[in-house]
C-alpha cells in the first residue's frame, strides 16, 4: 500500500487504539496530523511514539463542538495544503443495563461520542475532499452495531447509526472521488479492555496494529476501490 506523504488527520489519536494506529501510519510515511484534547494526552502520545516533543503535527480540538471541529479541519488544510484522509478513532462505551435501566445520560453520551462527533467531522471535511476530488474516511464501529445486543441499547444504536452514516457518506461521495468505510472489530486488545476484563481469553481479540494495517490500505490510492463497507475484523490478527 502507498500512503507516503498522504495527509491523514487522526482524531482520537491519543487513546488506546489511537496510539498504535498513529504509530503504524506515521512509520509508513504518512503526513499524520493528530487532534488532542489536552497537553497531557499529547505528551503521552509523543512519549509512546518515542518522538521529540512538538515534532508531531498536532491540533487541539473538542469534537463535541462544531466550531472546534471546523477549526481543526481548516487548520489542517492551512498547514498541509490538503486532507487526503480522515481516520476517526473517537468513541466510548457504556452498557450493562437493559433498555429499561439505561439512563438518558448514557444514551446521550453514546450518541455524542460515537455518532454526533462523526457527523460533525464528516460535515467539516467533506467539502475539502470534494474540492480535491479525492478523499478517504475511515471510522470504527463495533459488532453490536450490526445486531442488537442485550444490555447495550445505547451503545449498539450509536454504532448502528455510525455504520449507516458512513454508508451514506460513501454513496454521496462516490461522484467526488471520496470513499468511506467502517471497521467493525470484535474486542480490541487495548490496555483499557484488558483492565476491564482481566480474566478474559484475549487470544481472539483484535490487535490494534492489525487494524492499523487495514486502515492504511483504506487510506491509500488502492483503497478507493472499497467504499460503503462495514468490514468485520474478527479473524486472526
Amino acid at each position: 500500500m502507498h500512503i507516503t506523504d498522504k495527509v491523514i488527520l487522526i482524531t482520537g489519536a491519543t487513546g488506546g487504539l489511537g496510539t498504535p494506529v498513529t504509530a503504524v501510519l506515521h512509520a509508513a510515511g504518512a503526513r499524520v496530523v493528530v487532534s488532542y484534547s489536552s497537553s497531557g494526552s499529547l505528551a503521552k502520545l509523543e512519549k509512546n511514539l518515542k518522538i521529540n516533543s512538538g515534532s508531531l503535527p498536532a491540533i487541539q480540538a473538542d469534537v463535541s463542538k462544531t466550531a472546534s471541529v471546523e477549526a481543526l479541519v481548516q487548520e489542517t488544510q492551512r498547514r498541509e495544503g490538503r486532507v487526503d484522509a480522515l481516520v476517526n478513532l473517537v468513541g466510548g462505551f457504556a452498557g450493562g443495563e437493559p433498555l429499561t435501566g439505561t439512563s438518558e445520560a448514557d444514551w446521550e453520551k453514546m450518541q455524542q461520542l460515537n455518532l454526533n462527533a462523526a457527523f460533525r467531522l464528516c460535515k467539516a471535511v467533506l467539502p475539502v475532499m470534494y474540492r480535491q476530488k479525492s478523499g478517504r474516511l475511515v471510522m470504527i464501529a463495533a459488532q453490536p452495531g450490526l445486531r442488537g445486543t442485550a444490555g447495550l441499547s445505547a451503545y449498539a444504536a450509536s454504532k448502528a447509526g455510525l455504520i449507516n452514516l458512513i454508508q451514506t457518506v460513501a454513496a454521496e461521495g462516490r461522484e467526488h472521488g471520496v470513499s468511506a468505510n467502517v471497521l467493525v472489530p470484535g474486542i480490541i486488545d487495548t490496555p483499557a479492555n484488558r483492565a476491564a476484563m482481566p480474566d478474559a481469553d484475549t487470544s481472539s481479540w483484535v490487535k490494534p496494529e492489525a487494524m492499523a494495517r487495514v486502515i492504511a490500505f483504506l487510506c491509500s490510492d488502492a483503497g478507493g476501490a472499497v467504499s460503503g463497507s462495514a468490514l468485520q475484523l474478527t479473524g486472526v490478527s
